[in-house]
């Protein structure tokens, strides 16, 4: 009768340790689930962050490109007044930013 109850207090005991590793790798497996949750979340936002600021520079871009097409009679008449030089170098650099 003892060795039947000291097997079953073993048996008691190895259940309660196997529920108790079972809970602690549950925890770590939730702790880390969190932490991947976590990390994904803040890479989303940054590339959020990363579009915002890649549609803001393409407006400013665009907005440049406008003033700067609106400009050319004017541009077209400066350069016509300079050095043949001269001209071609405005040439160049309106090509440049308009093609930005």
């Amino acid at each position: 009768a003892a060795f039947k109850r000291q097997q079953e207090e073993l048996a008691l005991r190895r259940d309660r340790q196997f529920i108790y590793s079972g809970l602690l790798l549950a925890g770590i497996a939730l702790f880390f689930s969190v932490r991947l949750s976590q990390r994904a979340r803040i890479h989303e936002d940054e590339r959020h962050a990363t579009r915002l600021r890649m549609y803001a520079q393409i407006e400013e871009s665009d907005q440049r490109r406008e003033r700067l097409l609106g400009a050319l009679p004017e541009l077209a008449q400066t350069a016509a007044r300079l050095k043949p030089e001269a001209a071609a170098r405005v040439a160049a650099e309106v090509r440049h930013v308009a093609t930005k």
